[in-house]
């Protein structure tokens, strides 16, 4: 059977908590025992975790003795832990006999099967207990490099099955959403640190796991269909791109592979009997591995049969290719058997970035290697010149993206940036700014970038290939109906982009985007697109260049034009500046000065009694009152100065 876990110390995810039971997963895996929780929410989240679950699923709680003294519990009262909602109790160090015997009596246990289990059961056995309310589990390992070595589990695993065969025996692959504080998921088995929770679970179970549990956080839809079709069907479900229109006529049919089972491809069973229809030559290129190809008719009479490719294999004019499986299911092929059935279940469409605009080469540049420094910065000057003239373009959708915004932070929502590499760093920079500029706290603009602050500086490896952290980026910030997420990415097809805004819109969150391509993958998740094509760059593919001078001055626009629009500048003066140095306290009397034509010291006066809130200060001196009322007419102003 299937499992998945859910942490006591987070709040509970109830639609993905329902998603797992009506997908077929029959245990919830928890711990008492996690050293960063709050462990005195523990006994009311159990109780709410059973409600939620009710009769489709039983509760595993991890445990040891010191755990349950922290929680002031005894396993000589199993009826406490029964009426928390406990329907196993996983010992992590084995307990006395009579302790054993005693939580047996209402609750079933879980004994560690990585060490001392045998001898355990050995002693159990001649206590005339019911053994079938016994199971096995295996750990799991958060920290890289401890988890268990395969050849020490499949040795454990036959002795525990030798001694005792009718008791099941549970381990743990890790999830798409990783729990903390390692974030490096959570496996038994090493080998499966960095695999495909499906792939790992498939060699649990040829391993003789009865139970595979998610040890992580969770797993995203994709996967969690991808569990429900292998282990509940029999179906290996591959998400897949389109190159051709041919593709499409194939998605989600169940197809078989021959029961002759091909050394190089997957050869599906039904293609030739479904589809007679005449197909052209067309894409022949090289068929790498996980190309989805359509045999033309230059095959005759394998013409409409239809391949999974299992290893790279040169071009061939008869064979078509009309698709591809994704990268991170390309592992799943090798689940495909004799007989197999499979699916294709639509994924993002591929992009070939040699077409994009941002990869294109410039023919304005293209000796820049033969050019002298005064050469070069002409060229460099004149395509810079180009950036603002292609922006005026897309003016309507820029306001129409900052009145979103306006409308979200006057709700008490938040503006999200979210972005890689240049892009990213080009967020996080207008957030930073903002807080000493508007006067904002940190909360209210906030910038994401793929790999988090260290990527700043420094690249993180493969961080923007991943959909599923852009998605768990945001589920740590809470996202709401009131906070608007914007994607910035060059190129338009980041994954990490993709995988927040698509996370963001399901749970119905307002998005926009900044890319500089037209028709771009991003902004097809985006409510409020702005593409901006400022053609190819001076440096081939640097999308740091005219790029990244789009994208600073377009964020420029959202940020300034949404303050501006709740209140936090008055005539073109940055009334809820910050003071924070020497300078900033001088531009803030000569702010109050300029306003109200007072003198220096009068100007400094208002600013000191104003606690240096030059907005407060400029409606004192405005309307000659309190600071006390100029507070008040500020709030039934809704921060306008112009309104009090």
């Amino acid at each position: 059977m299937l499992g998945f876990s859910v942490y006591l110390g987070e709040a509970f995810d109830e639609l993905y908590i329902e998603t797992m039971l009506n997908h077929g997963f029959k245990y919830v895996f928890t711990s008492l025992q996690i050293p960063e929780e709050n462990s005195e929410l523990y006994f009311d989240r159990l109780k709410a975790l059973k409600l939620l679950v009710g009769d489709k699923a039983e509760i595993i709680a991890d445990a040891s003795p010191h755990a349950f003294q922290n929680l002031g519990l005894s396993y000589k009262q199993p009826d406490v832990l029964k009426g928390l909602g406990i329907d196993y109790i996983r010992l992590d160090i084995s307990l006395a006999i009579p302790d054993i015997i005693s939580l047996l009596s209402e609750v079933k246990i879980v004994c560690n099967a990585s060490t001392d289990a045998i001898s355990l059961l050995d002693e159990l056995k001649d206590q005339d207990i019911d053994m079938s309310r016994i199971m096995f589990a295996h750990n799991y390992y958060p920290r890289p490099e401890t988890g268990l070595d395969k050849g020490y589990f499949i040795k454990q695993n036959t002795k525990l099955k030798t001694s005792f065969p009718d008791i099941s025996i549970m381990a743990f692959v890790t999830g798409t959403v990783y729990r903390g504080p390692v974030y490096e998921g959570l496996p038994t088995l090493e080998d499966h640190r960095y695999c495909h929770p499906l792939i790992a679970a498939h060699e649990l179970a040829a391993l003789g796991v009865d139970d595979i549990c998610i040890g992580d956080t969770g797993i995203d839809t994709t996967t969690i269909n991808q569990f429900n079709n292998f282990f509940n069907k029999g179906i290996v479900s591959l998400h897949v791109q389109s190159e051709t229109k041919h593709l499409e006529s194939y998605i989600g049919r169940i197809f078989h592979n021959r029961k002759d089972k091909a050394r190089d491809v997957i050869r599906a069973e039904e293609g030739r009997q479904m589809f007679q229809s005449e197909i052209l030559p067309e894409n022949t290129v090289a068929r790498t591995r996980g190309a989805i190809t359509l045999d033309n008719n230059k095959y005759g009479r394998y013409m409409n049969e239809l391949q999974i490719v299992n290893k790279d294999l040169k071009r061939h004019e008869a064979v078509n290719v009309i698709g591809h499986v994704y990268q991170q299911d390309i592992p799943c092929i090798d689940l495909i058997d004799a007989g197999t059935a499979f699916q294709f279940v639509k994924g993002e469409e591929k992009m070939d970035i040699s077409r994009l605009t941002t990869e294109s080469r410039n023919e304005h540049s293209s000796k820049l290697d033969t050019l002298t420094p005064e050469q070069f910065v002409d060229v460099m000057n004149n395509e810079d010149q180009k950036v603002a003239q292609f922006i005026k373009e897309e003016n309507h959708a820029i306001a129409q993206l900052i009145t979103q915004v306006i409308n979200g932070l006057n709700n008490g929502g938040r503006l999200i940036y979210m972005g890689a590499g240049t892009s990213g760093r080009l967020g996080v920079l207008d957030a930073a700014e903002c807080v000493p500029t508007f006067g904002v706290t940190p909360d209210v603009v906030v910038g994401l970038i793929a790999g988090g602050p260290s990527a700043m500086t420094a690249a993180v490896e493969g961080a923007e290939d991943d959909e599923s952290l852009g998605e768990q980026d945001l589920r740590n910030l809470n996202i709401n109906e009131h906070d608007t997420v914007i994607g910035i990415a060059a190129s338009g097809r980041t994954p990490y982009v993709i995988g927040g805004l698509r996370y963001a819109q399901s749970i119905n969150v307002p998005t926009g985007c900044v890319t500089c391509n037209k028709a771009s993958e991003v902004g097809k998740h985006a409510d409020y697109p702005v593409q901006v094509d400022v053609g190819p760059e001076v440096l081939t593919g640097s999308t740091r260049l005219k790029a990244g001078t789009a994208q600073k001055l377009i964020l420029n626009m959202i940020s300034t034009g949404s303050m501006v629009g709740i209140g936090k500048v008055y005539e073109n003066l940055m009334i809820d500046v910050k003071p924070t140095n020497k300078k900033l306290k001088q531009r803030a009397i000569n702010m109050i000065q300029e306003v109200l034509q007072t003198t220096d010291e009068d100007s400094e006066r208002l600013f000191n009694q104003s606690d240096e809130q030059v907005k407060v200060a400029i409606v004192m001196g405005m309307h000659g009152i309190s600071k006390e009322e100029a507070l008040v007419r500020l709030k039934q102003a809704k921060g306008f100065v112009r309104n009090t």
